[in-house]
């Protein structure tokens, strides 16, 4: 009996021995991939993996959903062990290149994880979208689109959307971006608070200092009233409507409100200079008297 039991063992030992020196290469198709597990071990590259589909075309292809669980609720974790490259999450109608590596037709969209030697962007997380114009409201030719749930409206409604041209919607009330005003790269509703703002001038001729100038014609005083008296707001300022309608360009504003300043300036000058003038002839009067 000892003899018999030394023997299976031994044959035992021998088989294992055997299984490792040997891989497991994984099937194109298996009788019952639904409720079947299977283990693969494989160094070929054309290996196919499928998880609830009889003909896998990728590495590893999952009909259904994949679960991530941890019986002590702790972090569950996807890691790619690289310096370079990363991990690519993507949903479109690419497909694995066998051969070559790879995926062939980059559409839809995807997030990339880049690894921190990656070349180009090192330790980088990268939104990618395939986006297409289309016909809806909210949605039409938006890239990247954060939504919350309205537990009022019982829907989950955007906060912020960020179209294929690199426009940037914020807000509460983006449902309907046909408001939001184009020409602009951000359009924020109900505005922004913030403790410093800071616009650029691209030239010298944006800014006012041309009111200086020895050859500007500065309007007359009497022409200045003249039409405060007939639009009701100073020459060269946009009118309330027109605010209204159009918003104000701050940069432009501040160099029209200062172009103003600097014109009363030079009235203040020209005025000074008169009175000078007068009290020069107040006093030649007074000497002759």
């Amino acid at each position: 009996m000892k003899n018999l039991l030394k023997t299976v063992v031994f044959s035992v030992l021998i088989f294992c021995a055997t299984l490792s020196a040997f891989n497991i290469y994984a099937q194109s198709s298996w009788a019952n991939p639904l409720s079947t597990n299977y283990l693969v071990t494989s160094p070929a590259a054309t290996t196919l993996v499928g998880i609830g589909v009889n003909t896998p075309t990728d590495p590893l292809t999952i009909n259904n959903t994949m679960s991530l669980y941890d019986a002590n609720d702790h972090f569950r974790n996807i890691l790619g062990r690289s310096n370079q490259g990363g991990i690519n999450i993507w949903t479109g109608t690419g497909v694995w290149n066998n051969s070559g590596g790879g995926v062939t037709n980059w559409d839809g969209s995807g997030i990339f994880l880049h690894a921190k030697n990656e070349p180009g962007l090192p330790g980088a997380v990268e939104f990618v979208s395939y986006s297409t114009n289309n016909t809806q409201a909210w949605n039409d030719g938006v890239a990247f689109a954060f939504r919350t749930y309205d537990f009022s409206q019982g829907d989950w409604y955007p906060k912020m959307l960020i179209k294929n041209d690199g426009r940037v919607l914020i807000g509460s009330d983006i449902g309907n971006t046909n408001n939001a005003p184009s020409g602009y790269n951000l359009y924020v509703s109900k505005g922004i608070l913030t403790e410093k703002v800071k616009v650029a001038v691209s030239t010298t001729t944006n800014w006012s200092d041309y009111v200086f100038n020895k050859n500007y014609k500065l309007m007359s005083l009497k022409n200045v009233e003249q039409y405060v008296n007939s639009k009701r707001h100073l020459p060269e300022i946009p009118s309330a409507s027109e605010v209204v309608k159009d918003g104000v360009d701050v940069a432009n504003m501040d160099a029209k409100l200062l172009q103003k300043i600097e014109e009363l300036t030079l009235y203040a000058i020209r005025q000074q200079k008169q009175i000078e003038l007068m009290n020069q002839e107040i006093k030649k009067l007074k000497k002759r008297n």
